[in-house]
């Protein structure tokens, strides 16, 4: 498990700027390791300098790896908010570095694995041990997802365009070539703090972006997360990105010699992890609408073999067809299935009609089939048919609502 992924969900100027940032930490961490060391040795390897203690990988326990996840949880929602403030302070001050850097340097903000002194390495190899936990499943899940449901869970606007996500990302390179001037005569640059650098130049690049294209950083990037699929394949959309990367280094002034061979594996990787995740999301989706169309169908069969209960029938053939409808709307139709609130309540909607269902055709195989089956009147094989199909149609329906939850990630 590799948690930077959770970091770069699409390729926008956040993500630009967070992916570099934790390049730059475990450079950093790189760097300072043997002063580390020398310091954890004389420490005993049980307290820092500001009192926390200081976990070791090979000593680390559950408790101790759930307290590190949700405390990067926390760190990825601190981060939303400050550049929201910022972006704020950068508008209100003509877009001047230095302005909004003093005030970004005022947030305290701690990075966990600096807190308690752990490797990054070291980290995933403990949460690769504890990978069958069930509340560590949960928690590293939220930490990958985070940012996916953040953006589903947006109110819905229009999804821009590829050619517009692009024409974006270009005006955001141009935004960050015009901040080069500037920052060069900035007097002892040097002794800036490289992650607040780039907290500040995506602020600026954000609120610059607002004021171009009335566009929150949030719509962009929600609809970067909407277009995934069809961004990881526009070449595009990647030589801009990584135009974007190479200047972020080079203001971070941290030189990485294989920055860009770096980014683009863990572009490469982060495609691959996106293709099997849509992937597995399509199926879920497929199976969904094929237990509930099935479910549908069949209530449909059993009402046309209750042709002796004419109200019945009816009821059976109004149902089946609403039903099917509703399964496509929900599942085919984009406006109607990009609907967390539809889609959840087409959920509810199929769990209530497994318990209906099942409660009829319990009653049908008591009425129906008993008495046909015992007085052989010659129908027994129909009706015996008809149960199995009403049986049949309530589990589908069972299916379909479990399925949906899935896909919303409710379960």
């Amino acid at each position: 498990m590799n948690w930077k992924k959770a970091l770069s969900l699409a390729g926008g100027a956040a993500a630009v700027v967070a992916l570099t940032y934790m390049l730059m930490k475990d450079d950093d961490s790189h760097d300072e390791k043997d002063d580390e060391n020398e310091k954890k040795k004389k420490k005993d390897g049980k307290m820092n300098k500001d009192g926390n203690r200081i976990i070791k990988g090979e000593s680390m326990t559950r408790e101790d790896l759930l307290q590190l996840l949700n405390e990067m949880l926390k760190l990825q929602t601190d981060m939303k908010n400050i550049v929201k403030d910022l972006i704020v302070v950068a508008k209100n001050n003509g877009y001047d570095f230095m302005s909004v850097y003093n005030v970004a340097k005022t947030y305290n903000t701690v990075d966990p694995l600096g807190k308690y002194q752990i490797e990054m390495p070291e980290f995933d190899k403990v949460v690769e041990n504890y990978h069958f936990d069930p509340e560590v499943k949960e928690t590293v899940s939220k930490l990958m997802s985070s940012q996916e449901n953040y953006y589903a869970n947006m109110s819905e606007t229009a999804t821009l365009s590829v050619d517009k996500i692009i024409e974006i990302h270009h005006f955001m390179l141009n935004e960050l070539y015009k901040i080069d001037p500037e920052f060069k005569k900035i007097p002892n640059k040097h002794e800036l703090d490289p992650k607040l650098i780039a907290l500040v130049i995506q602020s600026i690049v954000s609120a610059k972006v607002e004021e171009e294209f009335n566009l929150t950083s949030e719509d962009v990037e929600a609809s970067i997360a909407n277009q995934q699929y069809a961004l990881t394949s526009n070449m595009e959309f990647a030589r801009v990105n990584i135009q974007m990367q190479t200047i972020m280094n080079k203001f971070m002034g941290h030189p990485h010699k294989d920055l860009n061979n770096l980014l683009l594996q863990f572009r490469g990787k982060n495609k691959t992890n996106k293709t099997i995740n849509g992937t597995m999301k399509m199926r879920k989706d497929n199976i969904t609408f094929l237990l509930g169309i099935i479910a549908s169908i069949l209530l449909l069969v059993v009402g046309g073999m209750l042709d002796s209960v004419n109200y019945i029938l009816g009821c059976y053939i109004f149902v089946g067809l609403a039903l099917t409808v509703y399964t496509i709307l929900a599942f085919l139709v984009p406006s109607t299935k990009k609907s967390r609130d539809f889609v959840f309540s087409y959920g509810v909607t199929t769990a209530c009609m497994f318990v209906i269902s099942l409660m009829i055709h319990i009653v049908i195989t008591d009425w129906k089939v008993k008495s046909s089956c015992n007085y052989n009147s010659g129908n027994c094989t129909k009706y015996i048919f008809i149960s199995v199909c009403g049986f049949a149609s309530s589990f589908c329906f069972l299916g379909a609502s479990i399925m949906t939850f899935k896909v919303l990630r409710v379960w």
